[in-house]
């Protein structure tokens, strides 16, 4: 009988862990998938910069 309790208290033990262990993989997945947005949103917003500035450039040369 004590034997079966240990059993049974060790797969519950299992079981917190393993669902502990999925909830952090979850969070870091979704904490690096924000980082990689917030990081394509950086570039983008900086390659639409150096487009504006180089219109900008292109534009002022032609004038005299």
């Amino acid at each position: 009988m004590a034997h079966r309790l240990f059993l049974y208290q060790m797969n519950m033990a299992d079981n917190f862990l393993e669902n502990q262990y999925e909830q952090y993989l979850k969070q870091k997945a979704a904490k690096e998938a924000a980082k990689r947005a917030a990081w394509r949103k950086r570039l983008q917003a900086y390659k639409e910069k150096l487009k504006a500035d180089a219109l900008a450039v292109k534009g002022d040369d032609e004038t005299p």
